[in-house]
């Protein structure tokens, strides 16, 4: 028996795949749809500090969820996500890499003066996973509880 079945209280792969897919048959399958091109206009975002530089290929959704402080820089290709439900906010000071993706689904509070590295993702959210009968996008969604990341004083 793999694990597979074992998880899924079967007594063997086979009857773990046709349990599965017996399984999948209940559920729809979400319609697909644009989140949009990315592209923002400085005065979209709910604060944009002095200073702030947007390098190229910035793309920024929801921006009205998303406050910028002073002497912000925002490297090339990144992507920052907001979330209807949550705030994202970026000190002054801060410096964010290359092709960094912050998804700000859980809350993102990012304090003063922190840098963050070429192609950093953070993520406050995820599929839970649980029931490994189902596909993981039919799983909970789990939203952490914001943190603030603030260089020393």
């Amino acid at each position: 028996m793999t694990a597979i079945a074992a998880a899924l209280g079967q007594d063997s792969t086979d009857s773990a795949i046709t349990w599965l897919s017996c399984a999948m048959d209940k559920y729809e399958p979400r319609k697909a749809s644009s989140h949009g091109t990315g592209r923002f206009r400085p005065e979209d975002l709910a604060l944009l500090g002095d200073g702030v530089v947007f390098e190229a290929g910035v793309l920024v959704f929801h921006p009205e969820h998303i406050r910028i402080g002073d002497n912000v820089y925002i490297g090339h290709n990144t992507i920052l996500k907001a979330y209807h439900l949550s705030e994202m906010t970026i000190g002054r000071d801060t410096w964010i890499g290359q092709g960094c993706f912050l998804h700000s689904a859980g809350g993102i509070k990012i304090g003063r003066a922190v840098g963050i590295g070429p192609m950093v993702k953070i993520l406050t959210s995820q599929h839970s996973g649980e029931d490994l009968r189902l596909p993981v996008l039919y799983t909970p969604i789990h939203f952490a509880r914001s943190r603030s990341a603030t260089a020393p004083t």
